[in-house]
């Protein structure tokens, strides 16, 4: 049996947190706020390390995306850089290493809602309410192939099957695209939700893929043959949206953040749910690499919570 208890809070900062990531030695959280802000925290000692972007007191977006790279030598935010007369977005990309700026990808006219890295780190997907999915060289920051079409839709989410170049892009147009990076074609177009697909996550055996929608389902894929395995539904009182989702490292467990309060925890083989807690706010789930921690990020910073069997 499947239990959940909370270990600790990170919370010394102005606002709540829009998106979060767990590095891959496990050590640090990268999160993201709603005032601009990005800051990484010691998991050991629950203080923060590093603040990679200053919090703002004037408007600006909330960064709703970050990412490391799968070595960690990198940390990756969108929507910095929000200037009202320009309307211009820009994705950050820092090195953990000394904490300075690599490089800055910009023109971004409209919100930038995700990134994905490759499995093997040298390619860098980026998308949001441009339509567009643009890749990039991950050492040099250039713009690189193959050139993907634009589409009729806003991207909401991304994801890379693991071990391959094969990438999946959540729309609000009740569609996923699915792009063979290799041959430089679309794949497919899957037509799972009936709102946005705002959450994406692969299994890690790259077997399955999960996604989450406006409309409160989460989809199990089988990513081969992207035919639908199963559908699930939050039964919780406060509403549906799923936001965020994550497969545990052993991938026996997939974590779902939903209507900003909820987040759950799945059994991938049997579907079921196995157990459920408050988080008021929340927007984003992610294992530790050793899957012995679950992290939520929502309005009074991010939570801690013991896996246990």
């Amino acid at each position: 049996m499947t239990s959940i208890r909370p270990l600790r809070t990170l919370s010394a900062h102005p606002s709540r947190v829009s998106a979060l990531a767990y590095s891959p030695g496990g050590d640090s959280i990268a999160c993201g706020y709603q005032d601009g802000g990005v800051v990484s925290w010691d998991v050991a000692t629950g203080k923060p390390r590093t603040t990679y972007a200053e919090y703002v007191t004037f408007y600006t977006d909330f960064i709703l995306s970050v990412a490391y790279s799968p070595d960690g030598a990198l940390l990756v935010a969108t929507n910095l850089g929000y200037y009202p007369a320009r309307r211009e977005r820009a994705v950050y990309i820092w090195r953990t290493i000394d904490k300075t700026l690599a490089y800055t990808l910009g023109g971004f006219r409209y919100q930038v809602y995700a990134v994905a890295f490759t499995s093997d780190g040298t390619l860098l997907a980026v998308g949001g309410d441009d339509s567009t999915v643009k890749l990039y060289d991950v050492q040099s920051g250039e713009e690189c192939g193959p050139t993907l079409p634009r589409l009729p839709y806003s991207v909401s989410s991304l994801a890379f099957r693991p071990r391959s170049r094969l990438l999946v892009a959540g729309c609000d147009g009740c569609e996923m695209r699915l792009w063979n990076l290799d041959a430089g074609a679309e794949e497919r177009t899957i037509e799972g939700h009936v709102e946005w697909t705002s959450a994406l996550a692969f299994h890690p055996s790259g077997s399955i893929l999960a996604s989450g929608g406006e409309d409160g389902a989460i989809i199990l894929w089988d990513a081969a043959t992207a035919q639908r395995i199963r559908e699930v539904r939050s039964d919780n009182v406060w509403g549906d949206w799923v936001t965020s989702l994550a497969f545990n490292p052993r991938g026996t467990l997939l974590a779902s953040a939903s209507a900003e309060r909820v987040v759950e925890l799945w059994d991938t083989g049997t579907s079921e749910r196995v157990t459920v807690v408050q988080h008021a706010g929340v927007r984003s789930v992610a294992f530790s690499p050793h899957g012995a921690l679950l992290a939520s990020g929502g309005n009074d910073g991010v939570k801690l919570w013991q896996i246990g069997q």
